[in-house]
């Protein structure tokens, strides 16, 4: 990108316009900066985007969206399984973790869910173990 501010570049060469830009702030920048510069993208995988022209710019955008929207519904989709795995008592992937009644984890309460005579014990790691009455 920082020889693209010089002259001599036309195009910038991507293999497809997710891989360059990984969110809204980078993709707002780097399309107002490739605009001043007059550079455009071509891409191996997907359209070519003219940054010159406000069309260019506008479609540029849009299939960022598209992109920052797979993201996050690629990670709600990851939260709420891991929530509902550890809710049941089942691994989450990672280290074992064990979700405690009534306690809030990424700002959902475990209230009503997973096993209230469990607990956590972190003796060799995060390990689940029934209380004892």
């Amino acid at each position: 990108m920082a020889a693209a501010d010089g002259p001599g570049f036309d195009w910038v060469v991507v293999w497809h316009q997710s891989r360059i830009w990984r969110n809204r702030r980078e993709r707002a920048d780097g399309i107002e900066r490739l605009k001043t510069a007059q550079v455009s993208l071509a891409a191996v995988k997907g359209p070519d985007l003219d940054l010159t022209t406000a069309q260019g710019r506008m479609l540029a955008g849009l299939l960022g969206e598209v992109d920052t929207a797979e993201v996050e519904i690629k990670g709600e989709r990851q939260a709420a399984a891991g929530l509902q795995s550890a809710q049941q008592g089942r691994p989450t992937g990672g280290a074992p973790t064990v979700w405690l009644p009534g306690r809030r984890h990424g700002g959902r309460s475990a209230r009503g869910g997973g096993d209230p005579g469990l607990h956590v014990s972190s003796a060799r790691g995060p390990v689940a173990r029934r209380r004892r009455a």
